[in-house]
């Protein structure tokens, strides 16, 4: 009987230990509870926006209500939405679905974000339909950011996701620093789409970035990828324009299109780190409209490089590939 007792005292034992080893080393975020929209607080009693206030009752997508919050799932739904920026608290997961055209307008005099979330939570923005968001910040001192997480760079490592078929259209404008499309830990997959044009307006050195990022990137889309950082100052000051500025790994699976423009006369590039672009991809570098572009295309069949004997393509080339 002890011999029996003493197997199974050890069999409860290992299988704490198993139990324990196989626990989550950071703890499960929850859904959002609350979220801030336009200055106003959305929770499980005030769940609609209407006319740009928070309300107890309301019909998404008429007699003013653009907005519904389920505090249950974590979802805000937008519907024709036009105003102020989106933020959610540290250690929530927030899902903004987007219904028809919506638009979010931030202008401060320090910093200007978009849609702004603390660290240790996901943000997931997407649509069943095709459905848009655009984003105007500027800043009239600092830094802007579309859609931004902790800038402290402890960002979990799913921090933006854009899926569905959601387009997001990002114009940021900053008077010195940074002027960002997205600040965070990016992955952009389904059939989504994103395009940030970024520009500034005083001689000082500034860093624009279509996408910034110090944690992975991931784009696996059917949807095409736009990115402007081309914006020369009339000054002599040097402006370091980048598609995409990253410190981590970046991959690319698919994309339809994706389209980098970056300066030409000071510093800067189409991306800063190493990254792998896959064979069946067409890539084509040069000066479009005067301003150095890339371009990356997926496309059927095998990639062929064209050499034009008495002409040049649309990059000022003689040489390109195309399918």
């Amino acid at each position: 009987m002890k011999k029996i007792l003493k197997y199974v005292l050890l069999i409860l034992f290992f299988s704490l230990i198993i139990l324990f080893f196989n626990q989550p080393l950071v703890e499960a975020s929850e859904p959002a509870s609350t979220v801030s929209i336009n200055g106003e607080t959305l929770d499980n009693e005030y769940k609609y926006l209407v006319d740009g206030v928070k309300a107890k009752n309301g019909t998404l997508g008429s007699d003013g209500c653009t907005v519904q919050f389920d505090s249950n799932t974590g979802v805000l739904t937008l519907n024709g939405y036009s105003g102020g920026g989106i933020q959610t608290g540290q250690g929530q997961d927030l899902t903004i679905k987007l219904i028809g055209d919506n638009k979010i307008t931030e202008n401060n005099n320090s910093q200007a974000w978009g849609i702004s979330k603390e660290n240790d939570g996901a943000l997931t923005i997407t649509s069943d339909s095709e459905a848009n968001l655009t984003i105007n910040v500027r800043s009239e001192e600092s830094m802007v950011a579309g859609i931004k997480s902790d800038y402290l760079d402890n960002y979990s490592s799913d921090s933006i996701i854009i899926g569905g078929k959601a387009n997001i259209i990002v114009k940021g404008n900053a008077k010195r620093s940074r002027a960002d499309g997205i600040y965070a830990n990016t992955r952009i997959i389904d059939n989504a789409s994103f395009s940030a044009t970024l520009s500034g307006y005083y001689n000082n050195k500034m860093l624009q970035c279509g996408i910034e990022i110090t944690k992975p990137l991931l784009i696996n889309t059917t949807g095409n990828i736009d990115l402007d950082a081309s914006y020369d100052y009339a000054f002599n000051w040097p402006c370091n324009g980048y598609g995409i500025y990253s410190t981590s790994t970046m991959t690319l699976h698919n994309v339809g299109a994706m389209t980098i423009k970056y300066p030409t006369k000071n510093g800067g590039d189409a991306w800063n780190a190493a990254w792998t672009i896959p064979e069946n991809f067409a890539v084509n570098e040069g000066n479009v409209n005067g301003i150095k572009t890339k371009e990356i295309h997926s496309g059927s069949g095998i990639v062929h490089t064209l050499t034009l004997e008495s002409a040049v393509n649309m990059f000022g080339k003689t040489t390109g590939q195309y399918f």
